[in-house]
């Protein structure tokens, strides 16, 4: 769609919107904890 990505939800409320970091999101996707 070409749109980018500004924000992220972490919950359900608008209080839990917050600025998306596509590294900090891949690194959590691989993190090996």
């Amino acid at each position: 769609l070409g749109v980018p990505i500004k924000f992220i939800g972490t919950g359900e409320k608008v209080e839990n919107l917050a600025p998306f970091d596509p590294q900090g999101f891949v690194a959590a996707l691989f993190a090996q904890e």
